[in-house]
């Protein structure tokens, strides 16, 4: 948003945010020119443009008997309880993750929040899988965090652009997708 306003001040932008499912159906209706999201779930009849990709990240209460090791591998927590951002594609990309490593999680609580997710992590209530990663690692409530790579080679999840294909895009809209991509590949993208 900053590199876009720095780049075109003169036009307004509506920003939302929301669900992967409410952005892409709102896309597809032609309520909102283009979304940034994950390749993960997405309903079909979308035009993506790949942009970078995530790594999942392991999130550990700061006290957890695993927080100095750089990676901590999902066999080293599994018998942990877990608490799952439980939106998609988030909930669909946790599954994955598992799946491909024939374990099976001890799900303690189920959220539909990013910040309560960490939070819980943070009261030590259990370890969570994210993809995302502010710049501190404090909760909201001001605990500390330890987020850690994982020690599995888990595929990254790619962050892409999406737009309706069957609508011709605003010049405002074509400007936006042109400082995202360009944003994504000068690796300055947060998380």
């Amino acid at each position: 948003m900053a590199a876009f306003h720095e780049a075109h001040p003169r036009v307004d932008l509506d920003f939302v945010a929301g669900s992967q499912d409410e952005i892409c159906a709102q896309v597809l209706q032609g309520r909102l020119d283009l979304a940034v999201t994950y390749d993960l779930a997405l309903p079909p009849g979308l035009q993506v443009t790949s942009l970078n990709a995530a790594r999942p990240l392991l999130v550990l209460p700061a006290d957890h008997r695993l927080a100095d090791q750089e990676q901590v591998r999902l066999a080293e927590v599994i018998e942990e309880p877990m608490i799952v951002l439980d939106i998609s594609p988030s909930r669909e990309n946790t599954a994955r993750i598992f799946r491909d490593a024939g374990l099976q999680p001890h799900v303690a609580f189920r959220t539909s929040d990013f910040e309560v997710t960490r939070s819980l992590v943070a009261k030590g209530l259990g370890y969570a899988i994210l993809v995302q990663r502010p710049a501190g690692d404090l909760s909201y409530g001001g605990e500390p965090l330890a987020v850690k790579s994982s020690g599995e080679d888990v595929a990254p999840l790619g962050v892409i652009m999406v737009r309706n294909p069957q609508l011709r895009p605003s010049t405002a809209a074509t400007a936006l997708a042109a400082v995202v991509d360009r944003v994504a590949r000068q690796d300055l993208w947060p998380g």
